[in-house]
């Protein structure tokens, strides 16, 4: 049996009434019933399917609909498919009719279920087989009352596609001929995962590819995309799409109906539960985030998200009529409390004429730049109109205003990037802030036409290390998928990604800790990655990680100076900031303890297991753990045991000027708790942003307690890693330094005699290469990454 998707998200409570969402009761009487499917008929008739939110193996073919735009919901239970059954959507053409295909999780097969009186009775349409054990109804669409398509997994070697032209009572499947054949044994379609427009109707495999056809079903044709795994596809039109990949967040377009597709980065949050086109717009699409109340929105086919303000709980699916009314699922607690929240206010049209600054192109943070470098700015037609003529201007560092004219047309949506004429110096090492404008005549919309930043000119570029936190529990039957992607990130980014477990109602609570990020998360598992862009779910850190990997930070961090007491059990130890680039701002340190390798012998410590038999497919092994996992059996590693500086980070540790080129230290200390493993124990630095709350750079270092071991491994510190080729040694003065590649021959040797020194390794090939500090018969060595 194929993996199914579902939300698989843990429920919590939401209230009654948010600005421009009104919360709605889906009628259910079993409580946690989440939404996994919706179609928005008209304004008011409107069906959604349900999915059990505690169950871990049962499959309902719930449904619940409205007449009159949701002030009412009712909901019902397909009577005798209510064991081992489960609905893959629905599809309704009216308040009355509507069709549902559902698998059997059991014995494999499928059927097509259709009522005609509201979802009171409902009829297998016998036509469409199928059969077991390998069929598998993904989704249906009907463009009328009686033409319509059904699209299942290959079956007997291809896709088993049927098409009707009576509503269904007759089904004919769709020739081998007419449809390319899988890519691979295991390509299959996914759960409500297509689009239409017209007659033309488009489905997504896990594969990656799109299937394509333009008379109902009858004919098809297949592309590949840059993406690679299961992706959600939405059609505005006949030629312009979206697919995004719900593992990663990876997003791709097209403009030609589906025959070619182009990967693009969107800035802003692109939530990857559901997407949804809104119909009657220019451009726009909605997102939500599933595992958060977060939800955004696009004017601009995907390339611009904002948040919506005000959503009230945790959204799943979502549906839309027009861009002042749409839905979307949550989990209610009861019969007559929650499930959906309907969306009443507006999402507002582009303007016509409005063009504003995004970015700089160009200086960009990092190395200096040459004396003759030109301005570059990336300007966008937030509008519905073709522009061009029209000014935009620049200054760098409150300076002269340099002005000139932008001829070029910019499409609508589409951004271009401008090269000033002027030549600028930016040779010096050193903070420049860009302020820039935009002058069009007829402006409609002004607030987007500035733009400020500070860019970091540095001689060396630090490593980014990201940091990420989840909330997590014992108790979360969910958080299992916090354990395994944490241990991925771990595994998979060694040396540029830091996590910590920060634990709720459990034995491993830290209740400073837990209270600070319960205030900013809304449900288990979820967290946050370097605390900036909302909460997101475990699967969700490696796309948040491949963003803020990228960032070019001013300051490399390091930890130095431990002392460990092992009688008192002290320990102390200096977050260090060395200040490639100046700073000017509230800028703070922090510390935190963590701990690896915790177990516990209690039932507290047993790990509920929503994921056992296997039911919501694959998980790292926990599928095949049972539920709850036996203390016994299980390890948590990455436990937040102490926040030694507060959320907000230290006050006043750090100055609120800082020339580039210092080195800045905060001490911290704390007494580890006779139970802690302090053979385990991480010693974490961080470095904030206190004006947003952004972790700008962290570090970790593990506690050892060696009498072999020595301060140089404390203290010697190598940077940048990854490096370009020219590195930096701090703290090792007075040793001797040897430097050699992976096949042990030596690339240079000398004798260190200041603070910091730096080595120049560009002409060596790329690859890894060992730091050895010496200091009579104490030495460390240190691994660095050369790239280019």
């Amino acid at each position: 049996m194929k993996k199914i998707y579902l939300s698989l998200l843990v429920m919590f409570l939401a209230a009654t009434s948010f600005a421009q969402w009104t919360e709605q009761a889906t009628g259910f009487a079993t409580a946690s019933r989440g939404i996994q499917y919706i179609h928005a008929v008209d304004a008011n008739n409107v069906w959604a399917t349900a999915y059990n939110g505690t169950s871990t193996s049962t499959y309902i073919t719930e449904f619940t609909k409205t007449t009159n735009g949701g002030a009412t919901w009712t909901a019902k239970t397909i009577t005798g498919y209510t064991s081992n059954y489960g609905s893959s959507m629905i599809f309704g053409i009216d308040g009355n009719t509507a069709w549902m295909p559902v698998f059997n999780s059991s014995a494999g097969g499928g059927k097509i279920l259709k009522t005609t009186d509201g979802g009171n009775t409902w009829a297998p349409q016998t036509t469409a087989t199928f059969s077991a054990p390998s069929g598998f109804p993904n989704v249906i669409h009907f463009w009328d009352a009686n033409n319509g398509f059904c699209m299942g997994d290959p079956n007997g070697g291809y896709f088993e596609i049927y098409t009707t032209t009576n509503g269904g009572t007759n089904w004919v499947r769709t020739p081998t001929g007419n449809i390319p054949a899988p890519s691979a044994s295991d390509e299959y379609g996914t759960t409500g995962f297509y689009s239409t427009f017209g007659n033309t109707v488009w489905f997504s495999t896990n594969k990656g590819r799109v299937f394509k056809s333009t008379d109902m079903g009858l004919n098809w044709t297949v592309v590949s995309t840059p993406l690679t795994s299961a992706c959600k596809i939405i059609f505005k039109d006949a030629n312009n799409g979206i697919l995004y990949q719900t593992s990663n967040g990876l997003v791709c377009e097209t403009s030609d109906g589906g025959a070619t597709w182009t990967l693009f980065t969107p800035s802003g949050n692109l939530y990857t539960s559901d997407i949804a086109y809104v119909p009657g717009t220019p451009n726009t699409y909605v997102t939500t985030a599933g595992s958060s109340a977060n939800a955004s929105y696009s004017l601009y086919g995907g390339h611009i998200w904002t948040d919506f303000v005000g959503v009230p709980g945790q959204v799943l699916a979502t549906a839309w009529v027009n861009n002042s009314c749409g839905w979307a699922g949550s989990f209610n607690t009861s019969a007559t409390v929650g499930g959906m929240y309907k969306f009443t206010g507006t999402i507002a049209d582009p303007f016509n004429n409005d063009i504003g600054v995004l970015n700089a192109a160009l200086p960009v943070n990092g190395i200096v730049l040459s004396s003759t470098e030109h301005v570059q700015l990336n300007i966008m037609n937030y509008g519905l109109v073709a522009q061009s003529n029209f000014n935009v201007s620049y200054s760098i560092n409150g300076g002269a205003t340099v002005t000139e004219l932008v001829t070029a047309s910019i499409a609508p949506g589409a951004t271009y990037t401008y090269t000033f004429t002027q030549a600028e110096d930016f040779s010096v090492a050193a903070t420049y802030t860009i302020s820039a404008t935009t002058a069009l005549v007829g402006d409609e919309n002004t607030s987007n036409d500035a733009f400020s930043n500070e860019f970091f000119l540095m001689t060396w570029v630090p490593q980014k290390v990201v940091f990420g936190e989840e909330g997590t529990g014992t108790w979360c039957q969910w958080c299992v998928r916090g354990h395994v992607y944490m241990g991925l990130m771990a595994t998979n980014h060694p040396t540029n990604w830091i996590g910590v477990a920060v634990h709720n109602a459990d034995p491993m609570v830290d209740s400073e800790y837990d209270a600070e990020i319960g205030a900013r998360i809304s449900g288990y598992p979820s967290g946050l990655v370097d605390r900036v862009d909302g909460e997101k779910d475990p699967t969700d850190f490696e796309a948040a990680f491949n963003v803020r990997s990228t960032k070019v930070v001013p300051l490399g961090l390091s930890i130095s100076n431990v002392v460990y007491n092992t009688t008192s059990r002290l320990l102390s130890y200096d977050v260090v900031a060395d200040c490639a680039a100046a700073l000017n701002g509230d800028y703070r340190f922090n510390a935190i303890i963590s701990e690896d390798g915790v177990t516990g012998t209690t039932s507290d410590y047993n790990q509920a297991n929503a994921y056992a038999g296997g039911a919501y497919g694959v998980m790292g092994g926990y599928e095949t753990k049972p539920n709850p996992v036996p203390a016994a059996q299980m390890v948590y590693d990455h436990v937040g045991r102490a926040l030694l500086g507060g959320w907000d980070g230290t006050i006043g540790s750090v100055p609120a000027t800082v020339a580039m080129g210092t080195l800045l230290t905060q001490s911290y200390s704390i007494t580890l708790d006779p139970s802690w493993d302090e053979t385990k124990i991480n010693m974490i630095g961080l470095f904030i942003n206190n004006a947003t709350g952004e972790v700008i750079n962290a570090t970790k270092q593990q506690l050892i307690l060696s009498i072999n071991d020595n301060n140089l491994s404390l203290e010697s510190v190598v940077y940048p890693n990854p490096s370009n080729g020219v590195i930096n040694i701090r703290n090792a003065q007075n040793t001797n330094i040897e430097i050699t590649n992976i096949l042990g021959d030596v690339v240079t040797s000398f004798n260190n005699t200041n603070p910091l020194i730096s080595v120049n390794l560009s002409d060596q090939p790329q690859g890894m290469y060992f730091v050895k500090i010496s200091d009579g018969n104490k030495s460390t060595t240190k691994k660095i990454l050369i790239t280019k």
